[in-house]
């Protein structure tokens, strides 16, 4: 606490037993002072999510270590701060959403769906294949479903069929084509969304129960 008005603006430092430091490109540690690179958390206390059943209370420990997809920086004085975010990696309601690993979870059910957005605009999914009204009532439930499954509030994920997509020279998929169509497209909730959306937001619900707690929407930290 001594040290938050020197260091205003950084992270403070690693519990006991556990490490902080960054990665560059190609995984190697970057020592010196004031260079970006990946923060990565090593220590016993990597989290693998909220159990739910015994069968997750029984899970055995997960990876020792996690690649939280922040770009920071550090001082001489070994605190951290916080500059920006990886390139596949968004933050969401304070959950951390890799774009690749969405992309995997997908595929792993045999369908293509191409992950994109930003931590202010959301989750943006892109469907290749068939547009039109059927398309599009399809991308609305996908997305309902994938906020879902990530525990995310309603409207944080939006699906969007695309008939072709863009791609670099190489062959490979133009992301950036496709992070710059997800920045144009209309806002998600209008300007002043009213208290209804607002608490569905917040409570990760799309019907709220006015009447209801915090915790009885089964809400947590």
């Amino acid at each position: 606490p001594a040290e938050a008005r020197i260091y205003a603006g950084h992270i403070g430092r690693p519990v006991a037993g556990s490490r902080l430091w960054l990665a560059d490109e190609a995984g190697d540690e970057i020592t010196a002072e004031g260079v970006a690179g990946e923060l990565i958390f090593e220590g016993p206390g990597v989290m693998l999510g909220y159990a739910e059943d015994r069968a997750g209370l029984a899970a055995p420990a997960g990876p020792r270590r996690l690649r939280t997809g922040d770009i920071a920086e550090r001082r001489a004085s070994g605190h951290f701060r916080l500059i920006g975010r990886g390139k596949r990696f968004l933050k969401l309601q304070g959950l951390r959403i890799g774009l690749d690993e969405v992309e995997a979870r997908f595929a792993a059910r045999g369908q293509r769906v191409l992950a994109t957005g930003s931590d202010a605009i959301g989750l943006v999914l892109f469907l290749p294949g068939e547009t039109g009204a059927a398309a599009e009532a399809e991308a609305a439930a996908l997305a309902a479903e994938t906020a879902g499954d990530f525990h995310l509030a309603p409207g944080s994920v939006r699906a969007v069929p695309i008939g072709t997509v863009p791609r670099l020279a190489s062959g490979k998929t133009d992301y950036r084509a496709l992070a710059a169509r997800a920045e144009a497209l209309p806002p998600a909730l209008p300007p002043d969304p009213g208290l209804e959306t607002v608490l569905a937001l917040a409570l990760r619900d799309a019907a709220p129960d006015p009447h209801a707690s915090f915790r009885d929407h089964g809400g947590d930290s």
